[in-house]
């Protein structure tokens, strides 16, 4: 089998470090998440009666954004939930930007219990058929698609260690949007084109900072399915999609040996002594779930942990990929409509000059303006 790579951090750390220094001064800073040990888990609903209290309702934009700096969700927190909040609640920019991340941040959870179905589980055969219909809509699904286009926005944020100000002592660790980067998508035959940014004269083409997500138009879902099969996959619970009908979660595991999860990484110092940079490469064991329309096997979203132990530098690297129907030339189609990708990586040269050993990485992807592709012609009289 082809090996995909659905994860990849573009390097070296120490060159991405040095951009998110450049751009200091054109940043806005979010805070959230500065130290997870210091992190108190809550629930959606402990969030929520946290930001309709009387002492949050006073503090200044600024002062909110750093109260998520102290919170952990222990649930998923739903786009329905995430839009009700922002109907009842009025916050900031910086704040907004603090609760989209905490959302994002938490996709890999199950929602609260009282938002599930309350249904039975579907019996091993069930399963086995949803399982089946899932399969057989992976093959087929890319293969309906027409020829098309479609915009991809990529926002980076980052908490590396940043000086805001000119003769500050100390840097600012916190989530800040780092850049903004948006290319279109061409899928031709069921396959998406391999994009290659394109540079000005006497520049170059920056990469996305932070894990790059790869593999949304298909290859995710093949490598996956594919590699289960030797591994495990067992149910998990029934969940609601934005339109309360009811969708299949099953949790998969798959071990090492049998991975196609390709990690690669160009380059990192190995060592605080040794500056020679080194590539990373890894194909380690991975997890997640795999949630699917219990009558068709269309597959709604997708999540991906993978199980690094000693590996350096990366420490953690999680990928979400959530799947909709969109319209294009008049025809709806199941097409990838947003991603998140979130990863935590060592920086020795920072822990060197800095103390602070790792920079952590969220990436949030949404696909837009899905329209066919197609040519055209312009007829040119003759002389």
């Amino acid at each position: 089998m082809r090996q995909t790579a659905l994860f990849s951090l573009p390097g070296p750390l120490h060159v991405v470090r040095a951009c998110l220094s450049k751009l200091a001064s054109f940043l806005i800073l979010f805070p959230l998440a500065i130290s997870v040990s210091a992190q108190s888990s809550v629930t959606v609903r402990q969030l929520e009666d946290l930001l309709l209290s009387k002492r949050v309702r006073k503090l200044s934009d600024s002062a909110l954004a750093h109260e998520f700096t102290q919170i952990q969700l222990s649930q998923q927190l739903t786009d329905t939930q995430l839009a009700n909040l922002a109907v009842r609640i009025k916050i900031g920019p910086k704040s907004s930007i603090g609760l989209q991340l905490l959302a994002a941040n938490s996709v890999f959870l199950p929602p609260p219990s009282q938002d599930l179905p309350q249904l039975p589980a579907p019996d091993a055969s069930a399963q086995q058929h949803m399982l089946a219909l899932a399969r057989a809509f992976v093959t087929v699904n890319a293969h309906q698609w027409p020829d098309f286009m479609a915009m991809r926005t990529t926002d980076s944020f980052s908490d590396a260690p940043l000086f805001t100000r000119k003769k500050q002592k100390e840097p600012v660790v916190e989530f800040h949007l780092a850049r903004q980067t948006r290319h279109e998508v061409t899928v031709r035959s069921g396959r998406e084109v391999p994009f290659a940014p394109l540079a000005a004269p006497g520049s170059y083409a920056r990469p996305v900072l932070g894990l790059t997500t790869r593999g949304e138009f298909g290859p995710m879902l093949s490598v996956i399915l594919n590699d289960v099969q030797h591994g495990s996959i067992t149910w998990s619970r029934w969940q609601n999609s934005a339109d309360g009908r009811p969708l299949a979660v099953f949790h998969y595991s798959v071990p090492g040996a049998a991975s196609h999860d390709v990690v690669n990484l160009c380059c990192y110092q190995a060592s605080q002594k040794n500056p020679e940079l080194v590539p990373f490469h890894a194909i380690p064991a991975y997890h997640g779930e795999i949630i699917v329309e219990p009558a068709t096997g269309a597959i709604r979203a997708v999540s991906l942990d993978d199980e690094f132990t000693n590996e350096r530098p990366i420490r953690s690297a999680q990928k979400f990929v959530q799947f909709d129907y969109v319209d294009i030339g008049g025809h709806s189609y199941l097409c990838p409509v947003r991603a998140i990708a979130v990863a935590v990586a060592e920086d020795f040269p920072t822990d060197k000059m800095l103390g602070f050993d790792r920079i952590r990485f969220i990436n949030i992807v949404s696909f837009t303006g899905y329209h066919k592709f197609g040519s055209s012609a312009r007829v040119v009289p003759a002389n």
